[in-house]
């Protein structure tokens, strides 16, 4: 009988301890979820190509390209880290924090100085990157290597190079079209640097030219007739 009151009690004393031990795990688990738990998923900025100057008239190829990027998204972007590159086998990978605002357009030029790059203003200078002038295409890549736009201009794309004329997007996704408009300082060229697209101005229309009334002709009548003269011969 003392023994199996004794076996009992064991039994008791581990039943116990096993509960005490399951709280235990239990109170840890919510901490250790949380701990292990799958970082949230963050996406990439919005960023798009809005405007390429590859040919400029006012200056030098080498000293007046430039590229305009826009940011369409909800939040600010960094650009560090993104890269262009064009068929030409060139690319360069933005090395600096460069911050761009929702709807901020942003210009990335050869050259720094207005007074010789055409009078654009860049917020970021670039190297090893040269546009064709004939056909050629640009295309922008995140941080993560993902191409995530890109425009093409030549034989075969709708797209030509007009010298001294940017192409220009007509809103985020919209289609192409060329400058039609010189910014403001520009050296003679046209495009709208760090500026959205704005269509060209609708002509005002000429008023109609009034139509005369017909004429009236002139309304004639015979008032008098000598038929037979006495004083001389008819």
């Amino acid at each position: 009988m003392a023994t199996a009151r004794l076996r009992l009690g064991l039994v008791g004393r581990r039943a116990r301890r096993l509960a005490v031990w399951a709280s235990f795990v239990l109170a840890l688990l919510p901490a250790r979820a949380t701990l292990h738990a799958a970082p949230a998923y963050q996406a990439l900025p919005l960023v798009r190509i809005s405007e390429v100057h590859a040919s400029p008239r006012a200056v030098l190829d080498v000293a007046g390209e430039w590229v305009e990027l826009v940011n369409v998204g909800d939040a600010p972007a960094n650009l560090q880290g993104w890269t262009l590159g064009s068929n030409e086998g060139e690319s360069h990978t933005i090395f600096l924090e460069l911050i761009v605002q929702p709807g901020q357009y942003l210009v990335l030029g050869r050259l720094g100085d207005p007074a010789q790059n055409g009078g654009v203003q860049p917020a970021y200078v670039y190297n090893g990157l040269d546009l064709g002038n004939q056909a050629d295409a640009i295309w922008l890549l995140d941080p993560t290597g993902q191409e995530v736009d890109r425009v093409a201009w030549g034989e075969g794309t709708g797209l030509a190079i007009n010298e001294g004329a940017s192409l220009e997007r007509q809103g985020p996704d919209g289609p192409w079209t060329a400058a039609h408009s010189p910014w403001p300082g520009s050296a003679g060229d046209w495009g709208s640097p760090g500026a959205p697209y704005q269509p060209p101005p609708t002509p005002t229309p000429l008023p109609p030219t009034p139509t005369p009334p017909p004429a009236i002709p002139p309304r004639l009548a015979i008032s008098e007739l000598m038929i037979d003269p006495a004083a001389v011969p008819d």
